[in-house]
């Protein structure tokens, strides 16, 4: 009886460790898109993203891309792809989020294209910025080591973010970029 009891055990244990292990389900890319107007200029930011960890409410993304429109001449004026630079179990993913995207005219009257990015820490690094120039030209980011561009891009920034010479056109927060499906139909 007790070499019966013995075999079925071990038999019940050795086919459970031969059965298939439970796969993981592989996370839905989702699309994402968001725009802002300003004046002459539309800025169209797409994105595919997924939700990484069913816990969390928020998604992270493998590709963005961010688009500058001239709605006057229908020109594309520059696509930049922001890359992935990061690792979140095997896929590859951007670092940050972007937060905020706006337009600001300085008291020179130069006009800016302003995108917010950070990772959602508190800390010099985990917050940063891109500009670009009205004309579509990357000025550079606020994360840049070169001291000139690092100059050009406080310049641009300080005409969204002075509190004596802000002048802000338009501005858009991409929270909901970041929202599962699920969770905005849910608020529907």
């Amino acid at each position: 009886m007790r070499a019966l009891i013995l075999a079925t055990t071990t038999a019940v244990l050795f086919f459970s460790f031969m059965a298939p292990a439970e796969k993981k389900k592989t996370p839905t890319l989702q699309r994402r898109t968001a725009t802002l107007s300003c004046e002459d200029r539309r800025i169209d930011i797409e994105g595919r993203c997924f939700q990484a960890d069913l816990d969390m409410p928020k998604l992270s993304c493998s590709k963005l891309l961010v688009r500058l429109f001239d709605t006057k001449t229908k020109k594309v004026l520059i696509e930049r792809p922001i890359r992935p630079n990061s690792k979140l179990g095997s896929a590859q993913v951007i670092e940050g989020d972007i937060g905020d995207v706006m337009c600001v005219e300085s008291p020179s009257k130069e006009k800016y294209i302003i995108v917010m990015m950070g990772t959602g820490g508190n800390c010099e690094e985990c917050e940063w910025l891109e500009a670009y120039a009205w004309d579509g030209s990357y000025i550079g980011t606020s994360r840049s080591k070169n001291k000139d561009i690092k100059k050009a891009v406080d310049l641009a920034a300080a005409a969204g973010f002075n509190p004596q010479t802000k002048k802000i056109i338009a501005q858009t927060n991409l929270a909901p970029f970041y929202t599962p499906d699920e969770q905005q139909k849910a608020k529907k």
